[in-house]
């Protein structure tokens, strides 16, 4: 009896062992001093929001709707919020993250445990939403993060950050896709007022994100503890790596030290990206109601509202805002600001031209001469007694001006902390080709206390524009005479 007994626990070990090992040795590799065993009081949960799937479904449906056909054959079943979760020996998720392509070392733990089968098993739903919205935003992260040589991996962030949401606000103010702090925005380029948010702007946040990765990882050496300082900033993770008295510890070794959200972070990350890339192998497709709108970029010089091209176009505003979250109030500020549009949208628009203007906005882009020329098409039937009035007023407005101010005048602005030329050259009434064209500028990069030179509004070329209209005007009175 005890002889079997012996047999049968030898040949459970035996059965056992090369989980183990395979066990301990990944932990080894990746210098995670948290075992399997760890002790349940150091573990924060793992979970997400439950109002993730309702706007990323709501996301979806904007950006699919109107174009193609719902239901396709590739549409994927719908999925329930949440399942039960199979039992999955940890041998069998060590081997699968070790085939995983990547140039960051994963670890694997309880913690990496449960992300994983959160975003497998309980938000299935979520999951398949996300992997249809990367179809739409992943091309142009991939080509930022190859820019600048950064691992494609990172392209998972966005996945933990923002469930690819750009109109995504955390509680302490950090927005769209990368999630970014305002001070964070603007010292990477980003244009950021009343009426323009560019970190909702999916192309120029990616590009300041990635910028961000890159200094980080110049300070830490080490793609966690970059993902660590990125969450929750270098200060935080300065702090940890000093008390945890190591000259060059793991994101592992200083965890304990680190916000709750951010002991978090590491371990989502890992499960979104073993999620994501094996996805299929557990049964989850893309969630698609059908092709998405085919978009390109209408470049407008003059203020528009969202309202104006809804009418002009037949979008919904909704649609617009779907296409355009960095501008918060509805408002393109013009000065060749672009808004993403349906290309059929954009051939109206183009047809119509200076038309596109918004009426409400027409007047405060006006001067005194196109007024007073438009009131006179509204109001064909006026005088002549009053056109000539008119005409002498603006003749007379344009001489003084022209005797007040010089020719040509141009003063220095000396360039402070998050501005850019964008933002410069929108303060003082130019363009940003105008304002690189006065100081020879090559380049968009600016530094904080740089002096430029910013032309006059009345130049040479202004100054022949109000003699010419002077001209025209003492014609048209001699004529009517």
């Amino acid at each position: 009896m005890k002889s079997l007994l012996r047999i049968s626990l030898l040949s459970l070990l035996l059965t056992l062992s090369p989980s183990l090992w395979a066990q301990r040795d990944s932990i080894r590799q990746q210098g995670s001093p948290l075992s399997l065993s760890l002790s349940s009081a150091l573990l924060d949960p793992i979970t997400l929001p439950a109002s993730l799937d309702r706007d990323v479904e709501s996301l979806l449906e904007q950006w699919y709707s109107g174009y193609g056909r719902k239901g396709t054959a590739r549409t994927s079943p719908a999925l329930p919020a949440s399942v039960s979760v199979p039992y999955t020996a940890d041998s069998t998720y060590i081997r699968m993250l070790n085939r995983i392509p990547s140039v960051m070392r994963f670890s694997y733990n309880p913690l990496v445990r449960e992300a994983i089968e959160l975003y497998l098993y309980r938000r299935r739903g979520l999951l398949s939403s996300m992997l249809a919205l990367s179809d739409l935003y992943f091309p142009d992260i991939e080509i930022a993060l190859d820019k600048h040589s950064l691992p494609m991996e990172l392209r998972y962030l966005v996945i933990v950050e923002s469930a690819l949401n750009p109109k995504a606000i955390s509680p302490a103010g950090a927005a769209g896709l990368w999630q970014l702090m305002l001070p964070t925005g603007r010292a990477y380029g980003l244009n950021i007022n009343s009426l323009v948010d560019e970190r909702m702007d999916p192309i120029r946040s990616t590009e300041a994100a990635s910028r961000f990765l890159k200094d980080l990882y110049k300070i830490y050496g080490d793609w966690w503890l970059v993902l660590a300082a990125y969450n929750c900033g270098p200060g935080n993770v300065n702090r940890a790596i000093k008390r945890s008295g190591l000259l060059k510890p793991n994101f592992w070794d200083i965890y304990r030290f680190l916000p709750g959200e951010t002991r978090r972070y590491i371990p989502l990350f890992i499960g979104a990206y073993f999620a994501m890339h094996y996805s299929r192998h557990y049964g989850i497709l893309p969630r698609e109601l059908g092709r998405p709108l085919a978009t390109d970029y209408y470049v407008t010089p003059h203020r528009v509202t969202f309202d104006r091209i809804a009418e002009l176009t037949g979008l919904d505003r909704e649609t617009i805002s779907t296409f355009n979250p960095q501008y918060r109030s509805g408002i393109i500020p013009g000065n060749n600001a672009s808004v993403r549009l349906p290309l059929t949208a954009i051939l109206k628009l183009d047809s119509l031209g200076e038309a596109v203007v918004s009426p409400e906005l027409r007047v405060n882009l006006e001067g005194p001469d196109q007024q007073a020329s438009a009131r006179r098409k509204q109001s064909p039937s006026e005088e002549t007694s009053e056109e000539e009035a008119e005409a002498e007023t603006s003749s007379s407005r344009s001489r003084t001006r022209s005797k007040a101010e010089p020719a040509t005048t141009s003063r220095q602005h000396k360039v402070s902390s998050g501005e850019t030329l964008s933002s410069i050259a929108h303060r003082h009434g130019l363009t940003v080709e105008e304002l690189k064209k006065a100081n020879r500028l090559r380049s968009d990069k600016l530094s904080v206390g740089q002096s430029l030179s910013i032309p006059g509004k009345h130049s040479a070329k202004a100054a022949q524009k109000h003699t010419s209209s002077k001209g025209k005007a003492t014609k048209s009175r001699r004529r009517r005479r």
